[in-house]
C-alpha cells in the first residue's frame, strides 16, 4: 500500500474494506453487512438530526461557508463513532484531527503523511480499546457489539 509494508497503517489497511478485492472483500463485506442494518441506523436518527441542526446553526448567520469543511468533514465520522458506541462529541478536537489525518489513506496520500496517519491510528485505537473491552465483557445494542459478534463460516471479523 503506497510503499507501506508494515506498522499500524499497514495493519489497518489490510482490514480496510475498500482496499481489498475478490473473496477477501466479499468476506469482509458479508461480516460488516450483518452489523449495518436499517434498525442500527434508525436508532441514531435523533442524534443525527440534532447534530446536523447544530452544524447548520453554526453557519446560519455567515455570509460564506465551506460545506465540506464546516459540515461534511464532521457529520459522517461522528455518526460512525456513535454507531460504534464511542463517546465523542462534535467539539472533540482530538477526534476530529485524528479522523482528518486518517483520511489521507482514502485520498491515497499515505507516504507523505505517514507520521500523521500513524499518530491518528494510535490515538483512535487507544480511544477505541476501552469500548472494545467493555463490549467483550458485556455486549450492548451497538455496532461494536455486532461487529465483535459477527462471524462467517466460524471466522470472526476481529
Amino acid at each position: 500500500m503506497q510503499g507501506v509494508v508494515d506498522g499500524p497503517v499497514h495493519q489497518i489497511y489490510e482490514w480496510f474494506l475498500l482496499a481489498n478485492e475478490g473473496e477477501r472483500h466479499k468476506r469482509l463485506r458479508r461480516l460488516v453487512q450483518k452489523a449495518f442494518t436499517p434498525l442500527s441506523i434508525d436508532r441514531l436518527r435523533p442524534q443525527m438530526r440534532e447534530t446536523m441542526h447544530t452544524l447548520l446553526n453554526r453557519v446560519e448567520n455567515r455570509r460564506d461557508f465551506d460545506f465540506v469543511a464546516d459540515i461534511a468533514a464532521h457529520f459522517p465520522t461522528l455518526i460512525v463513532a456513535w454507531m460504534l458506541g464511542l463517546q465523542v462529541s462534535l467539539d472533540d478536537s482530538n477526534f476530529r484531527q485524528a479522523c482528518a489525518d486518517l483520511s489521507y489513506i482514502i485520498r491515497l496520500e499515505v507516504r507523505p503523511h505517514l507520521s500523521l496517519i500513524e499518530a491518528a491510528v494510535t490515538a483512535l485505537r487507544e480511544g477505541f480499546e476501552p469500548t472494545i473491552a467493555a463490549r467483550r465483557a458485556a455486549s450492548k445494542d451497538d455496532l461494536s457489539s455486532m461487529l465483535l459478534a459477527a462471524k462467517e463460516d466460524g471466522v470472526r471479523l476481529t
